[in-house]
């Protein structure tokens, strides 16, 4: 997440310079269409990994490789994107997106919402072991706790933070 600039999310085999070269696109002001387009295209592995991106501009894009983990997808809409590698089945993304574009909703709402949707409909494969929201520099996340979304929206294992570029503050010094 660059604050005021967008943010990406990098998974299943990452890419360890999609997310520095990506933040200076960000920071330059590309669309999520230039900086996907960008970063996957020369990648002789792009087809193991996921990339989605909120560019500066405030849209959308998403890469979802061929080779990746099981039940791996994006779905991009009016607003919104939401992807997933091991998913339980792709009904998780569906989940999410039905209410993801739901603009009558406040932001943390629609995301909160969404998160508990997409575990109804089956989840992670693995299991759920954290969760995480961030709305502009609100960040709200849990780690390592058998019922993230729960603590999530209810306190429990939860942190928040405000965040700027290349600092994080949690209790107690945690990262």
């Amino acid at each position: 997440v660059l604050p005021g600039r967008g943010a990406l999310c990098v998974q299943a085999e990452p890419n360890p310079f999609w997310k520095p070269y990506g933040a200076m696109m960000l920071g330059s002001g590309a669309t999520a269409d230039d900086i996907v387009r960008t970063l996957v295209r020369p990648d002789p592995k792009r087809e193991e990994r996921q990339l989605l991106a909120l560019g500066s501009d405030g849209t959308f894009a998403g890469f979802t490789g061929r080779n990746c983990p099981p039940q791996a997808a994006h779905i991009a809409g009016d607003g919104f994107i939401v992807g997933g590698n091991f998913l339980a089945s792709l009904e998780v993304l569906q989940a999410m997106a039905r209410v993801a574009g739901l603009k009558t909703m406040p932001v943390r709402s629609r995301l909160s919402c969404a998160l508990d949707l997409a575990e109804g409909a089956g989840g992670d494969l693995r299991g759920s072991r954290s969760a995480c929201i961030v709305v502009n520099r609100d960040v709200h996340a849990v780690d390592n706790s058998d019922y993230p979304l729960a603590d999530l929206s209810g306190g429990g294992n939860v942190f928040a933070a405000i965040t700027q570029p290349n600092s994080y503050r949690a209790p107690g010094g945690l990262l």
